[in-house]
């Protein structure tokens, strides 16, 4: 879904920003230090010259605060990629709890055990998609009409995986029955009938086909399908739904009747879940810093090699050094960020506050997250004495900022990318949470 923001052209989206790093855009900065030292060198007269005191810091500077930048750009665009992360598994799950409300009010007049069959299709379809907004992948399980297809497909761009039926019946006798015929598609049925249902089929089959009678082999044939077929989820092969007892089924179907299903009902166990979201959040977020940093520092190296300020090894050397830092700087804190969105969404479900319920909906939670481990590696150059504190009250004072102003880029971002879909929705939100934290630390440098 993110393969566009998750390779070397990540960088190529940015490139502009970090050209304001050359020396002119800290030339004000650098000027009031060069200052401050020649006017404390005169004071103390010192015998060191103070241009060579001014140019060693300077550069010094110049390093610093493009070491800050990198970090901060790279920050923005991971609280941009999860804007939309947050947004894409809001909305499936939505998505997920409608189509049950839907499914059990449409049949609402039928009987409590035949209305179960057609809330476990919406169930399945929603708790198979939540997983894979949680794996970031854009793979959906979709509903279909009754009539000649199936009661679902699973669509993978504009390619039909594969199709199925679902069947909850009071009896694992009665499903095994209902789901002959199909011998080609995925068979769903309850939890706690599935074994009972292949015994059933294998003994048919057997009974079938120790017939002469062309029917009865036939018959034969379609339970040894249902045998093979018969699964308690829906799957993909590498993504599967979660799997109902008929018990279950009908308490979600009463709760769907009511209207009052809920995320927790269609989202996997919170470790699960949390879990999830975290492994692809530090799989695109490291993506994302892999490219960004290839190709800023990439650029940064091969300019000092050719001016003969490095040489051939040493750009090499320092290119995959801060590869490597941003590789791992951004996979922490997708993983981070995609974790507390997930926590939050499950929070919200447990409290009755609705200002809390409006703020952990929204990407305040990623921000959090963002800065907090930010912030953990300034409680550890403290604690350590690497800075005193004043400077980690500054430090934490600026990564909150230019955090925030990376969420209000991204939000704003993806408003106006949404107008070119959903490729845009992403890439606005990027690339404005990378202005955002750009421009906040710029100011507060």
């Amino acid at each position: 879904m993110l393969k566009i923001y998750s390779t070397i052209e990540t960088g190529n989206i940015v490139a502009w920003i970090l050209k304001g790093l050359e020396p002119e855009a800290v030339n004000n900065s650098q000027r009031e230090t060069t200052m401050q030292l020649e006017s404390k060198d005169k004071l103390i007269k010192t015998k060191k010259a103070p241009t060579e005191l001014s140019d060693t810091n300077q550069e010094d500077l110049k390093e610093d605060v493009l070491e800050k930048r990198k970090l901060d750009v790279l920050s923005g665009a991971v609280i941009g990629e999860n804007v939309f992360f947050q947004k894409t598994l809001q909305t499936t799950v939505n998505e997920g709890l409608d189509d049950m409300v839907s499914q059990a009010r449409r049949y609402k007049e039928n009987p409590l055990s035949s209305r179960t069959g057609y809330v476990a299709e919406a169930d399945h379809c929603a708790t198979f998609n939540t997983r894979k907004a949680l794996e970031r992948d854009k793979t959906r399980a979709v509903r279909q009409p009754n009539g000649n297809h199936g009661d679902y497909k699973i669509v993978k761009g504009d390619k039909v995986v594969v199709e199925g039926e679902v069947k909850y019946y009071g009896s694992a006798e009665k499903t095994e029955n209902s789901m002959r015929k199909y011998d080609d598609q995925q068979l769903v049925g309850p939890s706690d009938q599935i074994k009972e249902i292949k015994e059933i089929a294998r003994k048919k089959a057997a009974k079938g086909n120790a017939s002469s009678n062309d029917t009865r082999q036939q018959t034969a044939r379609e339970h040894e399908a249902v045998e093979k077929n018969v699964s308690d989820s829906i799957t993909d092969c590498e993504t599967k739904s979660t799997p109902r007892t008929r018990k279950e089924a009908k308490k979600i179907t009463r709760k769907a009747t009511k209207g009052k299903v809920a995320p927790e009902d269609v989202m996997p166990p919170l470790g699960e879940s949390v879990g999830t979201a975290m492994k692809s959040g530090g799989l695109s977020g490291a993506k994302m810093g892999m490219g960004f940093t290839a190709v800023v520092s990439g650029v940064s190296n091969i300019n000092a090699w050719v001016k003969d300020e490095k040489n051939g090894q040493e750009a090499l050397f320092d290119a995959a050094k801060d590869i490597a830092t941003g590789t791992i700087d951004g996979g922490v804190k997708g993983a981070v960020a995609s974790g507390a969105t997930v926590l939050a969404i499950h929070a919200a479900t447990m409290t009755t506050s609705t200002v809390a319920k409006t703020v952990l909906r929204s990407n305040a939670p990623v921000v959090a997250a963002i800065t907090a481990f930010d912030v953990a590696k300034d409680v550890f150059n403290f604690a350590n004495g690497n800075i005193d504190g004043a400077e980690f009250c500054k430090k934490t004072t600026r990564n909150c900022a230019v955090a925030g102003a990376g969420w209000a880029g991204a939000e704003t971002g993806a408003v106006f990318g949404s107008f070119l879909g959903p490729i845009g929705t992403v890439a606005g939100g990027v690339v404005g949470g990378m202005i955002g934290c750009f421009l906040a630390g710029s100011w507060f440098d």
